[in-house]
């Protein structure tokens, strides 16, 4: 009932707010959703990622096709050229630091738009060195000279005072010239590395903080350093950071934690893994009211996630300061199958109401004219094991009685798991899919074998 409210607020109030941008990045891996996907609920998709070497090349992702099926004559459909890849950022530095290479990859990104009908491509440099401050400019610029106005560019970047202040990698007004649109990716702020200690168990994308990075001081950063807001899209994320408590009784933000567990996929769940987990009893839900996220906590697991809630909260920063719009990673980690939410497709459509997108369960997105299946298997299987006693009985024991509800490992077969469907009784003994195993953090199957 509370989202309901929520909802028609922003639908009332949708009059005031000029039609925005919503970006949807999707990757290349993971389960093909394409023929799942309402295209009205995204104005530009991102297919995630073209790969590119240090002579300029570009190469499609190996099921590019499948994506061509999400332009249509009100989304655009882009190449985002790069990521996070260590290959990526030392080509695209080769790259820029020649005029000939620079035009050589700037026709190579025109011939590909035009040879797979696409609408342009984003560059997804993560992320260039002070040293590429002026060429990180130049190769922008000598791309949108083969694009001119036909093409969209747009461009991912950081807003971490790191890269934006102490290396002073981005000439803000001179990117903002040479791109369509600028995409901040404002998430992965806080996380168990060492480097990020001394905050303890933090938010993946506080909105505001007294201290450290947010969503609030990157826009700002960027603002003030000359980037126009009308070219700003601001970037949510739709996945969680679960991180080891170090002390299970203390659970506050900012807590001592365990690190280096995030490097593990199971600990940044996709929502569409961890939503049940809201829902559960076995975990403890908080708001914080500063940094205006919510997070959990089940024993020595603590976790900084996303609900409707906090798109919303973030959606309504980027319009507090007239932006272009919000960006999203990814599209497929959230409810598209509707096992969560009777609305399939929950976090997307809370930013789309957010920035004045009427997103009624079925049809199409109305804009307000004033304003699963498993990818590849690694060759490899993670095993991870922490004896510890749970509340539904042993994790890697027996359990005969369930003393609470919940998903169990089953020992000594990680294709198996106990289903404690009721306090009191014998649980359920269920098994995954072939090739998958039971995932104690995620509570789902999938690759890696994880018991608590």
């Amino acid at each position: 009932m509370k989202f309901l409210v929520i909802f028609g607020f922003l639908l009332i109030t949708a009059s005031n707010i000029k039609a925005k941008q919503v970006v949807c990045y999707i990757p290349e891996w993971g389960p093909d959703i394409t023929s799942k996907v309402n295209t009205s609920l995204c104005t530009m998709f991102m297919i995630s990622f073209g790969t590119v070497d240090s002579n300029g090349n570009i190469g499609l992702p190996s099921n590019f096709a499948n994506f061509k099926k999400l332009r249509t004559a009100n989304s655009k459909l882009l190449l985002a050229i790069g990521g996070a890849s260590w290959t990526a950022k030392t080509a695209f530095s080769a790259i820029a630091a020649s005029a000939t290479t620079r035009t050589t990859f700037a026709q190579n990104c025109l011939n590909v738009v035009q040879s797979n009908g696409l609408d342009g491509v984003d560059i997804d440099w993560e992320f260039p060195d002070s040293s590429d401050r002026t060429n990180f400019v130049a190769l922008h610029q000598a791309i949108k000279n083969k694009f001119g106005s036909t093409y969209t560019l747009t461009t991912a970047v950081s807003v971490g005072a790191w890269l934006l202040v102490t290396n002073n990698v981005y000439d803000i007004p001179g990117l903002s010239a040479a791109v369509d649109y600028i995409n901040l990716m404002a998430y992965d702020l806080h996380m168990d590395e060492p480097w990020d200690a001394t905050f303890g168990v933090y938010f993946n994308a506080p909105v505001k903080a007294n201290s450290g990075d947010s969503l609030d001081k990157g826009i700002n950063l960027w603002l003030n350093g000359g980037a126009a807001a009308s070219k700003l899209t601001l970037g949510v994320p739709f996945y969680a950071r679960i991180y080891r408590l170090s002390d299970p009784i203390k659970t506050a933000p900012g807590s001592p934690f365990n690190g280096g567990y995030q490097s593990q996929s199971a600990y940044t769940p996709a929502y569409n893994v961890y939503c049940p987990n809201i829902a559960s009893s076995l975990w403890t839900k908080k708001r914080d009211a500063l940094t205006l996220c919510p997070y959990m906590y089940n024993g020595d697991l603590w976790m900084s996630y996303e609900d409707q809630q906090s798109i919303i909260d973030k959606a309504n920063l980027a319009n507090s300061y007239n932006l272009g719009g919000v960006m999203l990673w990814a599209l497929n980690q959230d409810d598209y199958d509707g096992v969560c939410s009777t609305c399939k497709w929950p976090l997307l459509r809370a930013l789309n109401s957010a920035v004045g997108r009427a997103t009624p369960c079925s049809g199409t997105v109305v804009v307000n004219p004033t304003t699963t299946t498993p990818s590849q298997a690694p060759t490899t299987t993670t095993t991870t094991q922490k004896t510890t006693t749970s509340s539904g009985g042993s994790s890697t024991g027996t359990i005969t009685t369930c003393t609470t509800t919940g998903l169990f490992s089953y020992p000594s077969d990680c294709s198996k798991f106990y289903n404690c469907a009721y306090v009191g009784y014998a649980p359920i003994v269920q098994a995954c899919s072939s090739g998958l195993f039971f995932n104690a953090v995620s509570q789902s199957c999938d690759w890696s074998c994880v018991t608590l």
